[in-house]
């Protein structure tokens, strides 16, 4: 099931609960997002809360990532949960946040909400901006003295 009719699903329920299995060719995720050959498990539950929807999600998988600091290929394992707001786009402009308006994500139509999309939105803001391996060789070197540049480029030189 990639899409469900939000409207039409709770018009006779008041929750909408589903799991899937995904592998990372449906996901359509960024190359710097590598597979790691396994398949995603994703459950999401959908509740109507007043105009706006509830989503819980829960993903677990791995995908293989790229060092920032030693450039070797490591695994990363998910196991995320989040709770959202599935909202339609605001029609009007607001320049102030809430603290409420960042756990969003945004309905473009009800008829077809692509669970598919959901999932690969939250994977890609679970992975780090700094993606930096667990590997013994990649720890930078802190001395007694502390960590500076210049001993770094003199090790280098």
């Amino acid at each position: 099931m990639r899409s469900v009719n939000l409207k039409k699903v709770f018009e006779k329920s008041r929750k909408f609960s589903t799991t899937l299995t995904l592998k990372h060719s449906e996901l359509d995720l960024p190359n710097d997002i590598m597979d790691s050959g396994e398949s995603f498990s994703a459950q999401i539950t959908i509740y109507k809360k007043g105009a706006f929807y509830e989503a819980t999600i829960s993903v677990i998988g791995k995908v293989l990532l790229e060092c920032s600091r030693c450039l070797s290929v490591f695994k990363k394992e998910l196991d995320l949960k989040e709770t959202l707001s599935l909202r339609p786009y605001p029609k009007t402009y607001r320049e102030n946040l809430k603290i409420d308006d960042l756990a969003v994500s945004f309905i473009e139509d009800e008829e077809n909400f692509d669970l598919i999309n959901l999932v690969r939105e939250q994977i890609i803001l679970s992975i780090p901006t700094r993606r930096i391996c667990s590997s013994e060789s990649c720890q930078l070197p802190i001395s007694s003295e502390g960590f500076s540049l210049r001993s770094l480029y003199e090790k280098a030189n």
